[in-house]
């Protein structure tokens, strides 16, 4: 089997989540708790790498089968994926406007706008990204190095 594709969520597959995994964000917003929608965000992310390797395990199974019979289940798992992908991106749209917004104006905005992919890409606009403190991260590496 090829090497499967994974995200790296700073946590290792199916590791508990713990405060060293979670980012320094606000509780207590008009967009409900920030922390919350980071952790679903990163246990989403853990739930579509398990799914990625399930659906590289069922497209394995599919070819030993010379593809009869078995490609519906690969096909299903592959949807999940791509569901996932894009809810999670819609939710970190999310955030990150918020953020950037209540950095940027030191408020938080009235609504989320873009609040999804579709949305920002036919805005054609990049929303800024927040400024964190790489210090504000002591175990991890600085914005822009890999380690």
């Amino acid at each position: 089997m090829p090497t499967v594709p994974q995200i790296q969520i700073g946590k290792l597959q199916g590791e508990p989540l713990h405060a060293k995994h979670m980012l320094p964000l606000p509780a207590d917003t008009p967009f409900d708790n920030l922390s919350l929608k980071y952790t679903q965000i990163v246990e989403r992310l853990d739930h579509v790498n398990l799914s990625v390797q399930k659906a590289f395990a069922s497209f394995d199974a599919a070819k030993a089968q010379d593809f009869f019979g078995g490609l519906t289940e690969h096909a299903l798992l592959a949807e999940e994926v791509i569901y996932w992908l894009r809810k999670t991106a819609d939710e970190v749209i999310g955030l990150l406007y918020v953020l950037a917004q209540r950095e940027s104006t030191g408020s938080y905005p009235n609504r989320v706008d873009p609040d999804s992919i579709g949305a920002l890409l036919a805005s054609r606009q990049v929303p800024p990204a927040p400024n964190a403190p790489s210090d504000s991260y002591p175990d991890r590496p600085a914005r822009g190095r890999r380690q």
